[in-house]
């Protein structure tokens, strides 16, 4: 006999609008799928079954469902993270809410039309209710679920669980749910590989800018046509066309195209900067213009925005630290800086500043004819010091051009070469063109009552973070036991565990990692607040 299906839908709609609304809402309004029907196996559990010619096929065993997923979920033990491709009637995310150990589950189901229709049939009330647990409707949600809730910090590994008979019956759309689940383990993994060699610098440089940050920043300025330069070749042919551009027009040069606009006479009205790393210098040794602005991430190297001085305006990119920074300390300017490149980042900028129309210079992504930079770039000076008649200005470059693996194509005649890298960097940056996105800019210092000045914030951050309870295994328990704010408190610190793993040969992933990281963070910071501005960025 089937339950009462009204209540069991209220009820699981509920669960699930406390962690997505958004999902609760779709599903709510849309009628449940028809081709669904729902028998009693041998052991009495309720079994969803698609309906088709000629029959049905059952999603579970008609025998003893319970003991069929045991054995999957027992195939699974020892992973950090779970991605099951079909919901069913839930046998096995009923297992792992049991299972302290696994730190997340991500449940992947066809549309919401299907959700609606298992809701009214069957509670899953105890799956929905799990924080580890999240649930998505299609695949245009999987790469961004994924982002935010596999964290390989915390979690060792993830593996797949395939509801089989309904994979079998939506064999194309679980077959595109895979590959999006394998595109963002690869996202993610690279991302974490890039926190492993800066999370611990990234803090340090945050820290120093919250440190010596100025009580007001310069007022945003707003502009509808942008001129973007980034540093390749064909900046050198585009230089004359800026020359000529329109007064009302704003010019945002990358840091890395600075010195070439520069010495061709060309002045920007604002630079932007985005790597962490102290050889960021080397950009601005030829010059830093006065009376323009420069937009740094909050975790540029320090010494940059001491230098541009009442210039300076911070942003905050997708760093943890600078997002819970920029919610509880200052209302920081967000830019997309996922692409990887600074010419990403200004991007996002000029469009976030009002820009509707955007041109862009030296965005190559390639070395066209073995040409890597244009030229006026910091690598012509560096190069040229070490310059003999055995090392030629061009063997400096080529050696440059030649770390990574190159692929030759010919454009216009022209041969080029390119990276994977830089392959990625010009995809990412496609992406970003064509998709709007949301407004991300807000300028100037909008206080909150969230907001803190410097004296408090980084005093009463150090205290969040050594109240916060000690990472201990299991780890899915010990996620489950913290609070929304402090799971928030804890992935500022996930960079430097992903260092820390790096580090120590020994090192795994979970609650020791984390424990490292914290302290480490907390030394950093009664360093800081005790008095000394000396961090060293290690």
């Amino acid at each position: 006999m089937l339950p009462d299906g009204e209540k069991l839908f209220r009820e699981n709609l509920g669960c699930l609008a406390a962690a997505d609304p958004g999902l609760a809402a779709r599903i709510a309004q849309v009628r449940p799928a028809p081709h669904l029907e729902f028998v009693e196996a041998r052991s009495g559990a309720l079994v969803p079954c698609a309906k088709r010619a000629g029959g049905s096929v059952a999603l579970h065993s008609l025998f003893d469902p319970q003991r069929e997923a045991r054995r999957l979920y027992a195939a699974t033990r020892g992973s950090g993270y779970l991605a099951c491709l079909g919901l069913g009637a839930g046998f096995v995310p009923a297992l792992f809410v049991e299972d302290p150990e696994p730190t997340g589950l991500l449940i992947i189901e066809k549309d919401p039309q299907v959700l609606h229709a298992l809701f009214r049939a069957l509670s899953f009330c105890p799956v929905l209710s799990d924080p580890r647990v999240r649930l998505v409707a299609g695949t245009g949600d999987i790469r961004a679920s994924l982002a935010s809730s596999f964290l390989p910090a915390i979690s060792r590994d993830l593996r797949t669980v395939l509801l089989k008979p309904w994979c079998d019956e939506e064999r194309e759309f679980f077959s595109r749910a895979a590959d999006e689940v394998r595109a963002a383990v690869a996202d993610i993994r690279s991302d974490f590989s890039v926190q492993a060699h800066f999370g611990k610098r990234w803090f340090a440089n945050t820290l120093l800018n919250i440190a010596s940050a100025p009580e007001t920043f310069p007022v945003l300025p707003q502009c509808s046509e942008a001129h973007i330069t980034a540093a390749g070749p064909s900046l050198e042919q585009g230089i004359p066309l800026l020359a000529r551009r329109s007064p009302a027009s704003f010019l945002l040069a990358t840091d890395t195209s600075l010195p070439a606009l520069v010495q061709q006479g060309v002045r920007p009205d604002a630079v932007v900067s985005l790597d962490c790393q102290i050889h960021s210098y080397r950009h601005f040794l030829a010059a830093m213009p006065r009376d323009i602005l420069y937009f740094f991430d909050l975790a540029s190297p320090a010494f940059l925005p001491r230098r541009a001085g009442a210039r300076c305006l911070f942003y905050a990119s997708a760093h943890p630290f600078s997002q819970f920074a920029s919610i509880h300390w200052m209302r920081l300017p967000r830019v997309d800086s996922t692409g990887g490149s600074v010419t990403h980042a200004a991007f996002s900028l000029a469009r976030a500043l009002g820009a509707r129309t955007i041109h862009v210079y030296g965005a190559d992504f390639s070395y066209p004819a073995g040409k890597a930079y244009a030229r006026g770039t910091y690598q012509y000076d560096y190069f040229r010091g070490g310059e003999s008649r055995l090392l030629p200005l061009e063997s400096s470059f080529f050696s440059f051009i030649r770390r990574s693996a190159l692929v030759r194509e010919v454009q216009n005649g022209v041969p080029c070469y390119t990276t994977s890298l830089l392959l990625h960097y010009k995809a990412r940056f496609e992406k970003l063109q064509a998709n709007p996105g949301p407004e991300l800019f807000h300028g100037g210092k909008q206080p909150s009552t969230a907001e803190m000045h410097m004296r408090e914030f980084l005093p009463g951050y150090r205290q969040l973070l050594q109240n916060l309870p000690a990472p201990s295994p299991p780890m899915g328990r010990y996620i489950m036991s913290l609070t929304a704010d402090q799971r928030g408190l804890l992935s500022t610190i996930l960079p430097i565990a992903a260092s820390v793993i790096r580090e120590t040969p020994d090192a795994a992933a979970g609650a020791a990692a984390l424990e490292t990281a914290r302290q480490w963070a907390l030394g950093r910071l009664w360093r800081l607040t005790a008095g000394s501005a000396q961090i060293r960025q290690d």
